[in-house]
This record gives structure tokens, C-alpha cells and sequence, in this order.
């Protein structure tokens, strides 16, 4: 995890951070707006914890891999498949994750 970078753009500020890479390209997350240095870095930092910790930014085309199996568990795979078999895919999956 990166650090909250802090811009000034005008008359406001912008917060920026790097998320983890789905394709070769880098991605980050940017919002403007905010009066002050401190309002930007305190809302930065709270958006960077969502983004890692909580995963509140659940587009499935900007997710990283690991959120995107537990969402594809939950929503489509435990729905169809038999218990056992998803059993035994969760237990896989754990292992990769760490």
C-alpha cells in the first residue's frame, strides 16, 4: 500500500493513491476539490483504508483479484455449484490469498 499523495490544483486540492495493477498499465484513485491540505489528506486516507481494507469500491472492472473471487463466490459460484465442491474451492482460495 502506497502513500496519499496531496496536490494543489488552483484554488483546491486533490488526493491521489496507486491501487494494485490489473492490466500492465497504473492505476490510481484521484478526487479534487477540497479547501484545504488537511481536508484532502484526511479524505485520502480514508478512501485509500476503503479501497485496501473494506473493499467499498466493488466495480467489477477496477476490482483487484482477490476481491473479485470472494464477490464471484458469494454471488455466483456457491448458487450452482454442490457444497462440497465449494468447500473445497474456498479452502484453495484461502491458501492463495496469503
Amino acid at each position: 500500500m502506497g502513500n496519499v499523495n496531496i496536490k494543489k490544483r488552483g484554488s483546491v486540492y486533490q488526493y491521489e493513491f496507486e491501487v494494485p495493477k490489473i492490466t500492465s498499465k497504473r492505476r490510481r484513485i484521484t478526487k479534487s476539490g477540497f479547501k484545504t491540505k488537511r481536508e484532502a489528506m484526511e479524505a485520502g486516507l480514508i478512501a485509500q483504508h476503503n479501497f485496501f481494507f473494506t473493499g467499498t469500491k466493488k466495480e467489477e472492472n477496477t476490482m483487484i483479484y482477490a476481491d473479485y473471487l470472494d464477490y464471484w463466490m458469494e454471488n455466483y459460484f456457491e448458487n450452482v455449484i454442490a457444497k462440497d465442491t465449494a468447500k473445497r474451492y474456498k479452502e484453495s482460495f484461502k491458501t492463495l490469498k496469503k
